[in-house]
């Protein structure tokens, strides 16, 4: 009975392809950054409501998160969505030249991200919508994961309580479960001040505060030198102190981003970061202060989860990629000679695949796609990134799949994702991905087992109690 159900349930996607692919393209055109994906998330709510799910928007005091629920009852599965794009990688669809357009663009793919987890919430709730079987679907609108932990706030907020499980997942150029874990991450913003001079008739006066950031910034690269090889610092000078050179500037700034392997490391790291800081305003007679932007933990892969989303997605047909996006991906793929030589972003979750992935790019030279699903791991590798995923996965048992929308090797966060953002690979990716999602979720629907299979293991995995990495941040 189930099975056929289930088969009916995803079958019926074919019929809402068109209006979920137009939706994804729509995201993509509107590009909003964190915090800012107004009409991202009111077209995704909209969707929701005419699908028959009760809508409840502006949830965890943050105006584009929201949640749409059907059902009723346990068990509820929650499948995530995300909307955000990027700044400076705003760039002209279908194009292999770099030709940059707006101020922001969907490089990582979220517009991909928020319509496959749509779809699998759809397949989800037509499947109880026909069954009657007690359970809930919700499909929560996650802002602000780049750069801006939307999902924190949402947990910090008590968002996902009574949720028995999480789906998500991810634009890529490899099909995989994702397994292993990521850094544990902090965004901060320094400001200087100093106090403005005229720098030839009385440069004793003033104190450059841009002479103190540069100096923080040396100090930061030499305590590079010193720090954990799996720890990270990245920075970006947002105000130099103006365009007049003139003028001693007394104003400068800069974001500043730690990664490592849990919080409280990454914590030490920027207390290392602060004396570097004191030292640079000491030295000019400068001040500076200090905002704590965002945070978040590492990490925490569930192997029952990443089973039940592996056996979908191994029932899940791949695409078969047109002539087109053959010719366009391998303009894409050549366009930065240092793709060929990077690894795949799956073969950094699972280092396990590096083997799998070398032998099938050898033997499949015609195409420039990976349109295959390596065989199933679960690892505990450590990847650089950070995702705000992580903050659920210490709340509920979490799962998440990665999806082909590009080109082998192409990264994340560049013009060239952006650009292939509305292809024919990247709407087939989106709608398989729903396919995957939606199948596990009637899996983990119908069969209350496999919840407690993950509970079981969610609670033997925790390293320790959580503790929000935003609690002293209001939004």
């Amino acid at each position: 009975m189930y099975i056929q159900a289930k088969k009916r349930a995803i079958d019926s996607l074919k019929r809402d392809e068109e209006r979920l692919l137009q939706l994804a393209d729509q995201i993509w055109e509107f590009a909003e950054p964190a915090f800012e994906e107004f009409q991202s998330a009111e077209s995704l709510c909209k969707f929701l409501e005419a699908e028959g799910f009760c809508v409840e928007r502006g949830i965890a005091g943050m105006k584009t998160a929201f949640k749409g629920s059907y059902g009723s009852g346990h068990p509820v599965i929650g499948i995530l969505g995300e909307y955000d794009a990027l700044f400076d990688l705003g760039q002209e669809a279908g194009c292999a030249e770099y030709k940059p357009i707006g101020k922001t663009g969907h490089a990582c793919g979220h517009h991909e991200l928020a319509v496959s987890t749509l779809a699998g919430a759809v397949i989800a709730k037509r499947f109880l919508e026909e069954t009657k079987i007690p359970g809930t679907i919700v499909y929560f609108g996650c802002p602000a994961e780049e750069g801006g932990a939307g999902k924190a706030y949402m947990v910090k907020e008590g968002i996902f309580n009574g949720v028995d499980i999480a789906l998500s997942d991810h634009p890529a150029g490899s099909n995989a479960v994702r397994t292993g874990t990521t850094c544990a991450s902090m965004r901060f913003e320094y400001i200087f001040h100093g106090i403005k001079s005229h720098p030839a008739t009385q440069p004793e006066n003033g104190r450059s505060a841009f002479d103190a950031l540069e100096l923080f910034n040396i100090g930061i690269n030499f305590l590079r030198e010193h720090i954990k090889q799996q720890n990270f610092i990245h920075y970006a000078v947002t105000f130099a102190g103006g365009d007049a050179p003139n003028v001693i500037p007394d104003l400068a700034k800069g974001i500043y981003v730690v990664r490592s392997t849990s919080l409280a490391e990454a914590r030490d790291l920027a207390r290392r970061m602060d004396l570097c800081a004191q030292g640079a305003a000491i030295a000019t007679e400068t001040t500076y202060e200090k905002k704590l932007l965002s945070a978040g933990n590492h990490l925490i892969s569930c192997e029952a989860v990443e089973k039940v989303l592996y056996k979908n997605f191994a029932e899940t047909e791949l695409p078969v990629y047109t002539k087109e996006d053959e010719e366009f991906g391998r303009k894409i793929f050549e366009s930065n000679p240092k793709f060929a030589v990077a690894p795949d972003i799956c073969c950094q979750f699972g280092r396990v695949w590096e083997q799998e992935f070398k032998e099938w790019q050898e033997n499949h030279p015609e195409t420039v796609f990976n349109r295959f699903l390596p065989t199933y791991a679960h690892t505990h590798d450590l990847v650089a990134g950070a995702t705000d995923l992580a903050e659920v996965s210490w709340t509920v048992p979490t799962g998440s799949i990665f999806f082909v929308t590009a080109p082998k090797k192409v990264s994340v966060h560049t013009w060239q994702f952006t650009a292939f953002g509305k292809t024919d690979c990247a709407h087939q990716g989106t709608m398989m991905a729903g396919r995957v999602l939606g199948g596990a979720a009637i899996d983990f629907l119908v069969d209350s087992s496999l919840v407690e299979k993950s509970w079981d293991e969610f609670k033997r995995s925790l390293p320790g109690k959580y503790i929000s990495p935003v609690e002293s941040i209001s939004r």
